[in-house]
């Protein structure tokens, strides 16, 4: 049996602390880079409607913890605002799989993060870790990017509570006109 405790408004930096864990001080795990990939869950969408973007990772020898902030910017008028953002731990490919966490969700900073009580988990393939669900405002128009707002709130962290490097492959582009919303996933490089 899965057992879930939900903090909804913490970070998981703060929750790693409360259980006893090290500051999160050094910047490399001295592993091989991991990757993090935003998905669009579908290709278009309706105007108005939601456009769904998955966070994923891989290649991570040991992972704890993780929090994630996504930011939109763009267009020619209106925004793209964050509505809602989940963390499913039911998906098959949860990264995490059936192992007690903590995660939280803290919509005041748009983030959303998840730590194990116990060890790492070694990812080799891509695995879930968050849904961030953006809408276009009845006034949206142009191309708008979903992208990783890099800094202290977006951090993978390993067992010993370490840092891990990581790259961002992708972004998300959202173009909004009158008549639809088109969906892109964009490759971009960056490393951390």
């Amino acid at each position: 049996m899965r057992k879930l405790v939900v903090a909804m408004g913490v970070s998981p930096l703060l929750i790693g602390l409360v259980l006893g864990a090290n500051a999160y001080a050094a910047e490399d795990a001295g592993v091989e880079q991991s990757i993090l990939s935003l998905r669009a869950a579908r290709s278009t969408v309706t105007p108005g409607k939601l456009v769904s973007v998955d966070v994923v990772v891989r290649n991570i020898a040991d992972l704890r913890t993780y929090q994630f902030q996504l930011a939109a910017a763009g267009g020619q008028r209106g925004k793209l605002t964050l509505e809602n953002i989940t963390i499913d731990k039911d998906r098959p490919d949860f990264v995490f799989g059936a192992d007690t966490v903590i995660d939280a969700v803290d919509m005041t900073a748009s983030r959303a993060g998840a730590l194990r009580f116990d060890g790492g988990t070694r990812v080799e393939k891509e695995a879930y870790v968050a849904t961030f669900h953006f809408r276009p405002t009845a006034d949206a128009k142009g191309t708008f990017r979903i992208q990783l707002k890099e800094g202290e709130d977006s951090f993978l962290a390993d067992s010993a509570n370490t840092k891990i490097a990581h790259g961002t492959v992708n972004e998300v582009e959202v173009t909004v006109t009158n008549a639809k919303t088109t969906v892109r996933t964009l490759d971009v490089q960056r490393g951390k």
